[in-house]
């Protein structure tokens, strides 16, 4: 079996079943895990949370980035260096003002006002995923960023995935460098 394969072919299906999903599905799915994740002791009680900010067609993460803002919370967001196949942890004071369109058109802080935060200062991190398993593993778009920066963070921090109850799976294919998270949250 090529696991390269096998995950291309999961990679196709899932965009084309969230593609599949209408707006309205998605918000009213995305405020289902949202609430589940706000019952969460450890999100609750996390001082800092990296949150991936979500593209049109995945779980919504901006309203929830918002509310932490709100809540006193350091929000951070990743930067993406392609050129080194680096992910950075941002701090992110205003959601409207630091965000730009950047690598891959995903926005991301804006490089004039950056401010990097130490990995061992994260007590949650929301990971994006086109699927997961039910052993926690990820299914990512393949690029190994956040792989990458998961590999590096402390035992203690919390890893979530966020997932539409479709984009988890019985089993996905990984390799000794696809980094599970600590848990799924889902619709």
């Amino acid at each position: 079996m090529d696991i390269e394969k096998e995950k291309e072919k999961i990679r196709i299906e899932m965009r084309k079943q969230l593609k599949a999903l209408s707006r309205e599905d998605r918000a009213k799915r995305s405020r289902l895990i949202a609430a589940k994740l706000r019952k969460d002791a450890n999100f609750k009680t996390a001082k800092t949370v990296l949150f991936y900010i979500s593209t049109a067609e995945e779980v919504d993460t901006r309203e929830l980035a918002a509310e932490a803002l709100k809540e006193g919370k350091m929000v951070l967001v990743p930067a993406i260096d392609s050129k080194n196949k680096l992910m950075t942890a941002c701090v992110v004071l205003d959601l409207d003002k630091d965000l730009i369109p950047g690598s891959y058109g995903i926005l991301e802080p804006n490089p004039e006002k950056r401010v990097a935060a130490h990995q061992d200062s994260i007590d949650v991190v929301l990971v994006p995923g086109l699927a997961f398993d039910q052993t926690n593993n990820r299914l990512g778009r393949s690029g190994g960023y956040y792989d990458r920066f998961l590999a590096k963070l402390p035992k203690k921090t919390s890893t979530y995935g966020l997932a539409f109850q479709f984009q988890v799976v019985k089993v996905l294919p990984v390799t000794e460098l696809d980094i599970p998270v600590s848990r799924v949250f889902h619709d």
